[in-house]
Order: C-alpha cells, then sequence, then structure tokens
C-alpha cells in the first residue's frame, strides 16, 4: 500500500508506455566536502569508470538513438517532487554531453528555487528572467562550466520574479531558444516540479522532449 515507487522493476510496470533511459544509483558522498562547501554536482564523475558515471553515460546514449538528433534539441528535466535529483541529473547529461563533444546550454529554468548559480558559483544576474523581459541578450547571460572531462555553456534565472508562471509564457522565450538551437546541440531546460506548480507544463510546449527524474522511495 506504499504511495511511493519501491524499485526500478515497480516503476517499469506502472508505468509501462513510458522509456526508462537510465538508472542512476545514488552517488557516492565526498568525504572532503564539509558543511561550509557547496558539494561539486560532478563529484559522482571523480571515477569515470564509476557506476554513476555509466549511467549517465547510458542516459547519453538513449538519448542519441531515440529520437532525432537534428531534431530533438530541446530537453526539458522535471520531476514529480523537489529533491528528485533533477539538477544534479541536468548537470550531469550536460557534462557527460560535453564529453562527447557535444554543445551544450544548461538553463535554469527553475525560478521558484534557483540553485544553479551556486552550484556551479556563477552570477545569477544577469540570466533567464532579464531575457524573458528583454531587458537582456540571451547571449549576455551565458556563463562557460569548466568541468573535467569538458566544458558546457549555462544561464541562471537570473533576479526571481514574483510571477514565474506568466513571465514563462514570454514571447521572448521562443525567440531565444530558437537561436540557442542554432548554436548548441542541446539545449537543457531545468524546471521546478511537475505537478506541483505549472511552470515545467508551460515549459514542455517548447521543448522537443521530456525527461521525468522518479526516486525510487
Amino acid at each position: 500500500l506504499a504511495t511511493t515507487f519501491q524499485s526500478e522493476i515497480e516503476v517499469r510496470k506502472i508505468l509501462p508506455g513510458i522509456a526508462l533511459f537510465a538508472s542512476i544509483p545514488r552517488r557516492s558522498e565526498d568525504k572532503r566536502s564539509d558543511a561550509t562547501t557547496t558539494p561539486s554536482p560532478f563529484d559522482g564523475f571523480a571515477d569515470l569508470r564509476s557506476p554513476f558515471a555509466e549511467a549517465f553515460r547510458l542516459l547519453r546514449t538513449n538519448l542519441y538513438y531515440s529520437g532525432s538528433r537534428d531534431r530533438d534539441k530541446v530537453v526539458l528535466i522535471s520531476s514529480p517532487g523537489p529533491g528528485d535529483g533533477k539538477t544534479v541529473t541536468t548537470l550531469c547529461l550536460a557534462g557527460i554531453l560535453a564529453a562527447d563533444g557535444k554543445r551544450v546550454l544548461v538553463v535554469d529554468g527553475d525560478m521558484r528555487k534557483p540553485s544553479h548559480h551556486i552550484l556551479l558559483r556563477q552570477p545569477q544576474h544577469p540570466g533567464l528572467s532579464g531575457i524573458l523581459t528583454n531587458e537582456t541578450h540571451w547571449s549576455e547571460a551565458v556563463h562557460t562550466v569548466q568541468t573535467p572531462f569538458g566544458e558546457f555553456s549555462s544561464i541562471s534565472t537570473g533576479i526571481v520574479p514574483p510571477n514565474p508562471a506568466e513571465l514563462l509564457s514570454s514571447p521572448h522565450l521562443t525567440t531565444f531558444l530558437a537561436q540557442a538551437k542554432a548554436k548548441f546541440d542541446f539545449v537543457l531546460l531545468d524546471s521546478p516540479p511537475f505537478p506541483l506548480v505549472s511552470d515545467a507544463f508551460v515549459l514542455s510546449q517548447h521543448a522537443d522532449r521530456n525527461l521525468s527524474v522518479v526516486r525510487v522511495g
């Protein structure tokens, strides 16, 4: 009578029509980190032969071969609830795509609880909110993220607005994504949890595919 998924087998059984691209193991804790240091989202790649790293290689491969690489460029990543790991999944997927020589842009679309600027140690402003209000051209908000195995580009949320869902309906989002698709091989949109808030549903209209991170338990 549990109200949560208890295993990968149960996920496959209850959601038979949805492809399961990868099963990501819990990453091992970095013993060097302490309470005063924000852990890096790439700590799980310290050993590139670890099950954590291999799981993301499988996710990358399934992403390649489950659709058209020419058309399926914008990937929306969400989850049923907070704490499921969607942000770490987004950043690690960007890193493993960059390791394969892909040009990747990651956009922090979670204006409810922005975190990319903290995890990546980058400025929060200018960012997506400025792009959507036409105060900032998107190229001015891009930062480069260096990883041990490649680099990708990143855009933070910018100043958090009082009306995220309405702001995401801006026509400037369509223009921004069209230009980004012309320059990058993949654009990864990290959205708030769905259906807790409607932001992911609004963003999904601009996505070529949607990935949901489901945490067992």
